[in-house]
């Protein structure tokens, strides 16, 4: 076919267009609708010198167009038709088609201010939302990338048919769910993972602040490694002044103050731990094989048990001893020096019940194993045994008692600087003289002449009501110390 039946061809085609367009407006019909816009007809000549079916060389745009040229908008009125662009099968109303290496369809606003750069989204004529990227100086998100939704319009992300995101007209955020209830309401499927906080680099990304305003309250999460606050520790972590705590039931149950006592049950006053309840156990200390509850303290309580109106300190065992006593010499815990059975028996190294009974002049001359008697210058105080058959025989100075009982006028319970624990029953080491002759085991023995020093008692008469104890080592002769079974009467 020749180039000239070509053109022939090219112009037809374009006369056809054009009266099909033109007829919008030639209708004689006075119900027929007024175009908006025309494509204006070309001549033929000008058809053939112009325009190819196969294409076009030097068009220009200002004279070359689809549209119009006294500055009224264009229509297009294809009835029910899809236009396609890039595709000859277009499937909605506007179908683009774009082949690998184009850029993406463009919408393009002026610099002032304008939505134009964006897509309006409309039911019939009232206005449901609007995506774009509003200019410098626009009411609503200028130089922003926005989702806009209207009044009463949800915003929500859906992926494989299923609701993944959601934000509702209260501004609260949703994930996993349509009805958020707060600014962020995350719902986790069964099987699902819980939500993830994943921090890069030396960030405290992995956790949450907490903020009052501008001003940091606290936070919780996992400072990563090189961090100078608690790198790589679970922290909960509140700022100057504020106390940490934890509720479970509308009530509290832990709280660390701004000094880092600890209070369970309670908010802590003055102790490092205090447990506060309504009944029943305050401290429980359960341990399969070390310690239950242990306390130290440098120069006071270790460990105090009070109650308002039952017991202070409750011990109990299965099998074991219900408590143990130790002194601690050099850092280690030394010889076991008391404990009570689980039958309730009191077991002491000392062994003997003593009473704290104030020494007569100052207790600088008076030491274990001395006998003594009641000073009968001053009331409540002891001295030296310095006479044989004494009936005002007190005791002995106890080297190592169990017990010391310590009756204070005022009601407390303290050993007073000039205090000696007077051994009034137990065995204890004591001072004793053979002036009376040898001492036997099981021999009753007395006060002496010499000052502090018990003796053999020979004569039965006097010695009642003078008698110490009864000997539990013999002494052949001289003076020296053994062990008495103090026994007063």
């Amino acid at each position: 076919m020749s180039q000239r039946v070509l053109q022939r061809l090219a112009f037809v085609a374009l006369l056809v267009t054009a009266v099909a367009v033109t007829n919008l407006g030639a209708r004689a019909s006075t119900s027929d609708v007024t175009p908006q816009a025309y494509l204006p007809l070309i001549s033929r000549a000008a058809a053939e010198a112009a325009w190819s079916l196969i294409g076009n060389a030097g068009t220009n745009p200002a004279v070359n167009f689809l549209g119009t040229t006294d500055g009224a908008a264009l229509s297009i009125q294809p009835g029910a038709g899809n236009v396609g662009v890039g595709t000859t099968a277009p499937v909605s109303k506007l179908h683009v088609v774009s082949s690998a290496g184009q850029l993406p369809p463009r919408l393009e606003a002026p610099t002032s201010p304008s939505f134009a750069a964006g897509l309006d989204f409309y039911h019939g004529s009232t206005g449901q939302a609007y995506v774009g990227v509003p200019s410098a100086g626009a009411g609503i998100g200028p130089n922003e990338l926005l989702l806009f939704a209207s009044t009463g319009i949800t915003a929500s992300i859906w992926t494989d048919r299923t609701r993944r995101l959601t934000v509702d007209t209260n501004g609260n955020v949703g994930i996993g769910t349509a009805t958020p209830v707060s600014k962020l309401n995350i719902a986790s499927g069964r099987g699902d993972s819980p939500p993830r906080l994943e921090a890069l680099g030396g960030s405290f990304g992995a956790g949450w602040d907490f903020y009052h305003g501008t001003t940091g309250k606290g936070y919780v999460g996992v400072p990563p490694a090189g961090q100078n606050l608690a790198p790589e520790e679970m922290v909960l972590y509140g700022t100057t002044g504020v106390k940490t705590s934890i509720w479970a039931g509308a009530t509290r149950s832990l709280t660390v103050d701004t000094n880092g006592n600890v209070g369970v049950g309670t908010a802590p006053t003055n102790a490092r731990i205090e447990a506060a309840v309504d009944c029943c156990f305050g401290v429980v200390g359960r341990a399969a094989t070390g310690i239950g509850v242990a306390g130290y303290n440098t120069n006071s309580w270790g460990v105090l048990g009070q109650s308002q109106s039952s017991v202070g300190v409750v011990a109990k065992s299965r099998s074991g001893n219900l408590m143990e006593g130790y002194m601690i010499t050099g850092g280690q815990l030394d010889a076991r020096r008391f404990y009570i059975t689980n039958d309730g028996a009191y077991i002491h190294t000392g062994g003997d019940f003593a009473e704290a009974l104030p020494a007569v002049g100052g207790k600088t001359g008076f030491e274990p194993g001395d006998v003594v008697v009641l000073s009968a210058e001053a009331a409540g105080g002891v001295e030296k045994a310095t006479a044989a058959y004494d009936s005002r025989v007190a005791g002995v100075y106890a080297t190592n008692p169990s017990v010391i009982g310590a009756n204070k006028a005022d009601g407390v319970a303290r050993i007073d600087a000039n205090d000696v624990p007077v051994a009034i029953v137990g065995v204890v080491p004591t001072k004793v003289s053979a002036e009376n002759g040898a001492i036997q085991t099981g021999d009753l023995l007395t006060t002496s002449a010499t000052p502090g020093y018990a003796m053999r008692c020979d004569d039965k008469v006097k010695c009642i009501g003078a008698i110490v104890g009864k000997a539990m080592e013999p002494l052949a002769a001289g003076a020296g110390v053994i062990k008495v079974l103090v026994t007063l009467r």
